[in-house]
This record gives C-alpha cells, sequence and structure tokens, in this order.
C-alpha cells in the first residue's frame, strides 16, 4: 500500500512539473505573437540606438501624425542649442496671432516674453501649439520658413514619407507622415539626454511656478522604463504616440498612428514594447581568440605590429541566441610600410544564423616607418650595441 501511495505520489509531481513547462511555453509563443493582433492601424517598434526593426504594421502608411509633429520641433531647437545660436534663457516674444492658433495651450498672450526652456518644455509635456508656434517665429523669422527647414531636416534624415504643413500637427491637408518616419526623427532626436528630461517629467511648471504643466503620457504612469516621447490627438489623426522606454542596456522606441481612443493607444503601445524587451536584449560581441595579435610588416624598421579591434557596440539579439553569435576574421596577412595607428586592414564580422549583425575594423596599433639608408644603419648600430 505504502509503495502504491508513493509512486502515485510521484506521478502527479511529475504532471504538475510537465503542466507548468507547458503553460510557461505556451505564455512566451503568446508573448511572441501576440503583436499579429494589435488593432492599431500603423505602428512600428525599433531598437533605438542602431535603429533595427523589431516589428512593423503598415509603417510606411502616409497619415496624419497630430502633435507629434512638434518632434521635428525640438529636434530642431536642440541642433540650434547645440551649435550654440540659441540657449535655454532666450527668451521669446509672442506675436500677434499666437492666441488665435487651435490645439492644446499654455495661453501664451500677445506680446508675452517666454523662456525658450517654458517654451519647449511646454511643448515636450502637453504639446503646446503656441509655444510652438513661438519657437519657430524665433527662430525662422515666421512659421513657414521654420516648416520649409523642417522638411529639408526631414528628407536629410530619410523621412520620405512626410509632408509637414506647419509645425505643431494641427489639422491641415496635406499634413501626413508615417510611423516609420517618426521612428527615425524620434530616435535623432533622442541623442539628446535633455529632452528626456522633460518628456519622463510627470509634472512641472513654467513661469516661474504660476503654471502648473501635466505630461500626457501615461505610460509614464503604468510601464517601467518609459522615458517620453510625445502623444498626439486630432479628429483626423486618431490617437497617436511615440513611445520610448529603456530598461537596462536596451532602448526602444515604438510609434502607434491612428488609435480610436487614447486608452487603445496605450494599451497597444504597452503590448508593442512589451514584446521588445521579453524577446531581445544586447551583447557585448567577444573578440576572437586567435588571429588578432599582430600583422606582418614589408619593408619596415620592425617585422611585425600589434593590432586592436574597434568595437564598443553592442549586438541586438533574440534572446537565448546569445551563445550562437559567431565570429569571422578577415584581415591582410602582410602590410607595406610605412603604416600609421588606425590604419584599418582589416575586420572582424559577428553573426548569427548567417546573418550579419555587426562587422568591426580591424587597425594597426602604433607607428611603422619605412626602412632605409639610415634606419638601417641605426638597427644595426643598436644591434651591435646590444650584443
Amino acid at each position: 500500500m505504502k509503495f502504491a501511495k508513493k509512486i502515485v505520489i510521484v506521478f502527479l509531481l511529475i504532471s504538475l512539473i510537465f503542466i507548468s513547462t507547458v503553460v510557461v511555453w505556451a505564455q512566451e509563443q503568446e508573448q511572441l505573437t501576440s503583436l499579429e493582433e494589435i488593432s492599431v492601424p500603423s505602428a512600428i517598434l525599433i531598437e533605438a540606438s542602431q535603429g533595427k526593426i523589431l516589428f512593423e504594421k503598415n509603417s510606411h502608411e502616409k497619415r496624419p501624425g497630430a502633435s507629434l509633429t512638434t518632434i521635428m520641433t525640438m529636434l530642431i531647437v536642440m541642433e540650434e542649442i547645440e551649435s550654440g545660436k540659441l540657449s535655454f534663457d532666450d527668451i521669446l516674444t509672442a506675436q500677434d496671432d499666437v492666441a488665435s492658433i487651435t490645439g492644446s495651450h499654455v495661453w501664451i498672450k500677445s506680446g508675452e516674453n517666454i523662456t525658450l526652456l517654458d517654451a519647449l518644455k511646454s511643448v515636450a509635456m502637453i504639446s503646446a501649439s503656441d509655444a510652438a508656434i513661438v519657437i519657430a517665429d524665433k527662430i525662422s523669422g515666421s512659421q513657414g520658413a521654420f516648416v520649409s527647414r523642417m522638411q529639408t531636416r526631414a528628407g536629410e534624415l530619410g523621412m520620405f514619407d512626410t509632408v509637414f504643413k506647419n509645425c505643431n500637427g494641427t489639422e491641415q491637408e496635406g499634413n501626413v507622415t508615417s510611423a516609420y518616419d517618426i521612428a527615425l526623427m524620434s530616435r535623432e532626436i533622442s541623442k539628446y539626454p535633455e529632452i528626456s528630461d522633460f518628456t519622463s517629467t510627470w509634472m512641472d511648471s513654467i513661469r516661474n511656478g504660476k503654471t502648473q504643466i501635466v505630461n500626457t503620457n501615461k505610460l509614464l504612469k503604468s510601464f517601467n522604463g518609459t522615458t517620453g516621447l510625445k502623444t498626439g490627438t486630432t479628429l483626423q489623426a486618431g490617437s497617436c504616440i511615440s513611445a520610448t522606454a529603456s530598461r537596462e542596456d536596451l532602448s526602444l522606441i515604438a510609434v502607434v498612428l491612428g488609435c480610436k481612443t487614447g486608452v487603445e493607444r496605450f494599451e497597444n503601445t504597452t503590448k508593442i514594447l512589451d514584446f521588445g524587451f521579453t524577446n531581445f536584449t544586447t551583447v557585448e560581441p567577444q573578440p576572437p581568440s586567435q588571429g588578432l595579435n599582430s600583422v606582418k610588416i614589408l619593408g619596415g624598421v620592425t617585422s611585425s605590429v600589434d593590432v586592436k579591434l574597434k568595437s564598443g557596440v553592442e549586438i541586438l539579439v533574440r534572446k537565448g541566441k546569445e551563445k550562437l553569435i559567431k565570429s569571422k576574421i578577415e584581415m591582410l596577412p602582410e602590410v607595406q610600410a610605412p603604416v600609421r595607428p588606425g590604419q584599418r586592414i582589416g575586420k572582424v564580422s559577428y553573426e548569427l544564423e548567417g546573418e550579419v549583425l555587426l562587422e568591426c575594423p580591424i587597425e594597426i596599433s602604433k607607428s611603422v616607418d619605412r626602412l632605409n639608408f639610415f634606419s638601417s644603419f641605426t638597427l644595426l648600430l643598436r644591434n651591435l650595441l646590444t650584443m
């Protein structure tokens, strides 16, 4: 009887382990395939540092982008600050027509002075249309001139689905973009950490604390690692978002366009970001253990010189495949002197399942001069003295 009970207990334990394994496997499969059924007209997910696309749905479909347009406005501001042409302390004066602009407002009055810092903060956190107009007038003298600059910058970034008609994203015929293009400019502006200081803040104030502003991005309260970036809503565009988030060494950008409600926008963006963080990771590529010591030098004062691998870039891979990455060396067997530090003589390729993920150059580590009569005599004399 006791033996039979033991058999039953062992059987039950094995069954529980099997059921748990099946449940975990099923959950993992659901995470991998759930994005096929997300209820958004257009979306994209990219890794921020390298721009690799992890998921897309109608990502080049041209649609109104609502206030996501102001990502370009903010990008131009940061580039002006970087070049020294503007500073956060600069004073902007509102023109006569600013109060009549549609969209979100911080109620800037005609003739009012506002700092660039307050104006940029207002655009970043609540999509203030009046603040965007004041910025455009400051930088380019008029809204039309500023929009032309926005379009030029869009072309430089490869945003070929985009036509800007204004600087604040209010509804206007022909004012279109795509999820892909928004991801491009979101990635570009993410290079400026000052922007995330604004976009990751839930509540702040302008006008020396007199006007309080609350961020429209509810992911800041609900999704761990959210750093921004921008929400937008109009009747034509629907509810839109470009969301940025970072966990450990992985940073993602998710763009969702055309949702029917704000709730649908945030729910689907959460699914997309969860998919990215659940299924992908970054790894630091390890240099090959052999073959990267030195290279033969022909006609030089030394017969060989050490080489170095220039890397510092992490590789994005599916979780669980980190150890399957293979490295391959392609390097010249010999180099004619003279050679100089940084001179490229080959590369190391990192591959996964036939796909090249990263290529790192192999470089000369130090100078080697050509051997001539004077250097030959000097070398011979040195050898004699050390005998």
